[in-house]
């Protein structure tokens, strides 16, 4: 009886092992290298398995990952999506001397998905909305607030009674203990570790699984695609740790120039199939893989060195 993968289910060969991407309930399986080798184009022959394969054939088989094969074809399910926007992250290291009335126009010229604000200084946040305000205002985009906790802005935050607007988080670092409360349209998170400026908020998870995430690692950098960051000093870069800087927003710059630029996309275009001790690991594909971070600020083709994943052991 023949067998194929579900619509939704991906197999992905390493050197050592293979991984089985279930998209549609967004988990990860570790399996056998053998159970890639025994398909035979798309489909798998459960009568001629060996039989060390046959438990974890019958496990998938429950899991819905693998499906018997039908008399008519079935769809593969594309992982693309339509996207019209040119960035769909922004970093913003804050500082109030910002034209946000200018940033906001540009971010939506650019049709920007989400913007993160660091905030490094103790600046109340009643303050911080007066100046955010115009930014807040002229994009559509998911904006997240990330800044040192006080008993004050705790405080303000506690008796707010009005909405945030288009602030859908607000995290504040080194509160007394961790905790997260609801605002209308925003969830405000309480957490005891410090504000790190030398580590990067695009995500807290090393591994991620979605549809959109595995299509754009398949070709493209899963980390600096589509990212813009804007740092302190109004520098316009790729990342909070690239060296590499493209203008200045203080000299009001157009971000659609910059980032079409065949210069600001270069690093885009590095997937982990392009990196060295990546390119034969079955995660990679479910790895947030930030190049600026291996090597100090520069682009490098090195696998990172914090990764002991061990790629080499059955």
């Amino acid at each position: 009886m023949l067998y194929i993968l579900s619509p939704d289910c991906k197999l992905v060969r390493g050197r050592s092992r293979a991984a089985l991407y279930d998209l549609g309930h967004n988990t990860i399986s570790l399996v056998p290298l053998q159970l890639l080798d025994a398909f035979s184009g798309k489909s798998i022959d459960s009568e001629n398995l060996p039989k060390e394969l046959r438990g974890i054939f019958n496990s998938l088989v429950d899991k819905q990952c693998l499906i018997r094969e039908a008399s008519i074809p079935v769809l593969e399910l594309s992982s693309e999506e339509e996207d019209v926007s040119l960035i769909s992250h922004c970093i913003i290291q804050y500082n109030e001397e910002f034209p946000f009335d200018v940033i906001a126009s540009e971010l939506s010229q650019l049709y920007c998905e989400k913007i993160v604000v660091i905030v490094d200084s103790s600046v109340a946040f009643s303050d911080l909305m007066f100046n955010l305000n115009p930014l807040c205002l002229g994009v559509n985009a998911n904006i997240s607030i990330h800044m040192r906790y006080s008993d004050s802005n705790r405080a303000y935050l506690d008796t707010l009674s009005t909405s945030l607007g288009n602030i859908r988080s607000v995290v504040l670092y080194g509160a007394p203990s961790d905790g997260n409360k609801a605002h209308q349209d925003c969830i405000i998170y309480f957490l005891h570790k410090s504000l790190d400026l030398d580590s990067c908020t695009c995500s807290d998870y090393r591994l991620i699984l979605n549809r959109r995430f595995y299509d754009e690692s398949l070709r493209y950098n899963n980390c600096l695609y589509r990212k813009l960051t804007i740092l302190r000093d109004g520098s316009i870069s790729n990342c909070l740790f690239s060296e590499q800087r493209y203008a200045s927003v203080f000299a009001r710059p157009s971000f659609v120039k910059i980032v079409s630029s065949a210069s600001f996309q270069e690093c885009w275009m590095v997937s982990k199939d392009l990196i060295d001790g990546c390119k034969d690991c079955e995660l990679r594909y479910a790895c947030l893989d930030c190049r600026y971070t291996t090597n100090k600020g520069r682009f490098s083709f090195e696998r990172p060195s914090w990764c002991h994943y061990p790629i080499d052991e059955d």
